[in-house]
């Protein structure tokens, strides 16, 4: 480690801490003051003996750099999350912090962002974006880029719990004749076997059992990249599920089958 004092061209004092890395390759940095670069070089030291020493070359790496190279190092990411996660970076992330070094960021500047985005957003999708935001800077972490992660101490906005009314009997009978014939038998699963839009759009005629009255929740439609539909699993193992269906949704079933003229295929409920 050595600290050499230079001159700019226009007369002013720069020091230059030069160290080598682990490795044997040399770095520099440059300050104002020989207090600043003495500092500098000794916390670097201190790092070293810790075994908590890094690069900090690797924190110059904007967040552009470091999210593109999160978004493609999960190949287990299912198509729906990656096309929210890429339009929560392309929408709101990158605009804001996009072309900052990662190793820049403070708990002030996700604050602001945080802030700024509460004024356009609503508080669900502030936190969503947020999630985002906090999963590219704990890679940054995980790939030894920055120490600690900036997302800390931050204040969200406030959720508000969602009123999800109750509906009755008729009211589900009136919704099922306005969807029409097509649709009816979807209103009818959500309601009575509580299964979401994608599970009733995703189910296939062979995950009906019949003679046990079941079904078998084994596939959903998700949305991809493009708002394109795409069928796949359940998104955890407990969103595969067997449920017992009451003989009158069981019959009610066969009949939107018979009318679809459609067999034991692989055919899903919602295909039109």
């Amino acid at each position: 480690m050595s600290i050499h004092l230079r001159w700019t061209e226009s007369g002013d004092r720069r020091y230059d801490v030069r160290l080598r890395d682990p490795s044997g390759r040399t770095y520099t940095r440059t300050f104002r003051t020989r207090r600043a670069a003495e500092t500098f070089a000794s916390d670097e030291q201190a790092s070293r003996r810790r075994g908590a020493w890094l690069d900090p070359r690797r924190a110059e790496a904007t967040l552009r750099e470091v999210a593109a190279e999160w978004l493609d190092s999960n190949p287990a990411k299912r198509p729906s999350s990656r096309a929210r996660d890429d339009s929560a970076l392309r929408t709101h992330i990158l605009p804001a912090v996009g072309d900052r070094p990662i190793g820049s960021l403070t708990p002030s500047d996700i604050q602001r962002c945080i802030n700024d985005w509460s004024q356009r957003l609503g508080p669900r999708s502030v936190r969503r974006v947020y999630q985002t935001l906090a999963a590219v800077l704990n890679a940054a972490v995980l790939d030894d880029r920055i120490a600690r992660s900036p997302c800390r101490g931050i204040r969200l906005p406030a959720v508000q719990p969602i009123d999800r009314p109750v509906i009755t009997s008729k009211q589900l009978a009136d919704l099922a004749k306005t969807l029409g014939p097509e649709f009816q038998t979807m209103a009818y699963l959500g309601a009575v076997l509580g299964l979401r839009w994608g599970e009733c759009a995703g189910l296939r005629v062979g995950r009906i059992d019949f003679d046990r009255s079941t079904v078998t929740v084994a596939e959903q439609v998700t949305r991809g990249a493009g708002g394109r539909s795409i069928i796949g699993p359940p998104k955890s193992e407990a969103g595969r599920r067997t449920l017992a269906v009451p003989a009158a949704l069981i019959e009610h079933l066969a009949q939107h089958l018979e009318r679809r003229g459609l067999g034991l295929g692989g055919w899903c409920l919602s295909r039109a």
